[in-house]
């Protein structure tokens, strides 16, 4: 009897064990399930808005998770880079962009059920892209508020000229504008207007608003992914170049 309970016991022991054993390795394979997921659909979705409009191929996305692949199931990321030249980013043409956010940490949820990059915290996004006047002529082309306006953009120096057309209410003709780019408090690069004519006369305060409505924000540098925060831009020639 003592021997039937002894291998009774030993039997109810290894059962456990096994269970034990068979619960733990399914839970690692469910994280890393999750990580897989979450590297995967990560990368789908910076694909979707991120592409080289020549050659859709060439476009480098690179996500690089820490040596714990399960920290990405939690949305903790080594790394990501995105590289390409030409570059279309949020349907931003650029001639070249190149990005690196470092220590990533993004919203899981809100990428798994709301296909959403939400960066919680990044220890560094690094960005450097290039753009240039035919850039901008065609980000303005195929935007809903001024793509009748047929704009053309000349940089010179730090000026920028925007010359088209005018054809809303009751003000009608060729426009010429100057201004300047900038950076704004949120994260933006404007078009800050310092002269508009409209028939060769300086337009009135009206006109300038709608036209600055219209064209601002130029880019949303805070629309992009792992928040990139814009410090400076630069001209030379026909081209911006801008940075963080």
């Amino acid at each position: 009897m003592n021997r039937w309970k002894h291998s009774l016991s030993v039997s109810l022991t290894l059962t456990a064990a096994a269970t034990l054993f068979l619960l733990s390795q399914g839970g690692r394979a469910l994280g890393k399930s999750t990580a897989d997921l979450v590297l995967g659909r990560l990368e789908a979705k910076i694909r979707a808005g991120f592409t080289n409009p020549e050659n859709p191929k060439s476009a480098e996305i690179k996500i690089i998770p820490y040596d714990n692949t399960a920290l990405a199931g939690e949305g903790r990321l080594k790394a990501v880079v995105i590289r390409s030249a030409p570059a279309m980013i949020k349907k931003v043409p650029a001639e070249e962009i190149d990005m690196r956010a470092d220590d990533v940490r993004i919203d899981v949820k809100k990428l798994l059920k709301d296909d959403d990059i939400v960066t919680i915290s990044t220890a560094r996004t690094r960005l450097n892209a290039i753009i240039s006047e035919s850039n901008l002529d065609s980000l303005f082309a195929r935007g809903r508020s001024t793509k009748d306006m047929k704009l053309k953009t000349k940089f010179d120096g730090g000026k920028v000229t925007i010359s088209g057309t005018w054809k809303l209410f009751m003000f009608k003709g060729p426009i010429r504008t100057v201004g300047k780019l900038a950076v704004t408090a949120d994260n933006n690069l404007n078009y800050e207007l310092e002269s508009l004519k409209l028939n060769h006369a300086e337009a009135p305060a009206s006109l300038k608003k709608q036209f600055m409505q219209r064209l601002n924000p130029v880019v949303e540098f805070s629309d992009m992914p792992f928040k990139p925060k814009v410090q400076s831009i630069a001209f030379k020639g026909s081209k911006v170049y801008v940075s963080t």
